[in-house]
């Protein structure tokens, strides 16, 4: 299955659309923000194989799971909460902000693709004129 990642969204858009690139640059950073939020969200909420134990300390939230202790901002979990810009969900000492690179991390390489197309559509979505940061 062929599913473009951001990097080849870019790549078609200086070859078809240039004045749509930079908008799509600019778009990224927040477009995998918002990605990363649903992820992170999921991890806090949801019954994932391989999820051992969660635990909230102030406003930081722990995800134990089989392949490490994952550390984010609880409230970015919470369900419709708007993502932090520079969100950053740790597993054990290292920092993601791409949900893509996270998603490899954890060992869901298949997921990963999907993860980076999400990010990358997102993206896309918000180069239109007019469009909004939901």
């Amino acid at each position: 299955m062929h599913a473009p990642d951001p990097a080849a969204t870019l790549a078609t858009l200086h070859r078809d659309r240039p004045h749509l690139a930079a908008a799509f640059e600019r778009a990224l950073p927040g477009a995998r923000a918002a990605v990363l939020a649903r992820l992170w969200g999921a991890y806090a909420r949801e019954p994932i194989p391989g999820v051992l134990r969660r635990a909230r300390d102030g406003g930081r939230l722990t995800v134990h799971t089989g392949a490490g202790a994952l550390t984010g901002p609880a409230d970015a979990a919470r369900p419709y909460a708007p993502p932090p810009d520079g969100l950053t969900v740790k597993l054990g000492a290292v920092p993601y902000t791409d949900p893509a690179a996270l998603a490899r991390a954890l060992g869901h390489a298949g997921f990963a693709v999907e993860v980076d197309n999400s990010v990358a559509n997102l993206a896309l979505a918000r180069t239109a004129p007019g469009a909004s940061r939901p």
